[in-house]
């Protein structure tokens, strides 16, 4: 058993203290029903911030598949290049040909 008090523990102290400085009653055995009532309450808004956490991640690592795709390498001519940045349509190109991998490519290797 640890030594360190809880996280309701703490939350029932707080109440405490915050109640005697507002001049406020409450009694000692109502203390630890309204630390659980904001407890609950702070456990659901994590689970909630959690989850939304969760969703950006696979957002964003969706996204980053979406561009890897369409700045994929490809052999054109002897040469690896951009697939997106040349404009390549399997057979030619309708811009230059940019060296793979091209500034996406690695702004994108660089943040990951």
């Amino acid at each position: 058993m640890s030594d360190q008090p809880t996280l309701r523990d703490r939350a029932i102290d707080a109440i405490a203290r915050d109640l005697n400085a507002g001049r406020f009653w409450l009694p000692t055995e109502g203390r630890p029903v309204a630390a659980d009532a904001v407890l609950a309450l702070v456990a659901v808004e994590l689970e909630t911030s959690q989850r939304r956490s969760i969703r950006i991640q696979t957002l964003l690592d969706e996204t980053r598949d979406r561009i890897r795709k369409l700045h994929r390498p490809v052999e054109h001519m002897g040469r690896v290049i951009c697939a997106e940045r040349s404009a390549y349509c399997g057979e030619s190109t309708d811009n230059p040909p940019a060296p793979a991998p091209c500034p996406t490519i690695t702004a994108l290797n660089a943040a990951a």
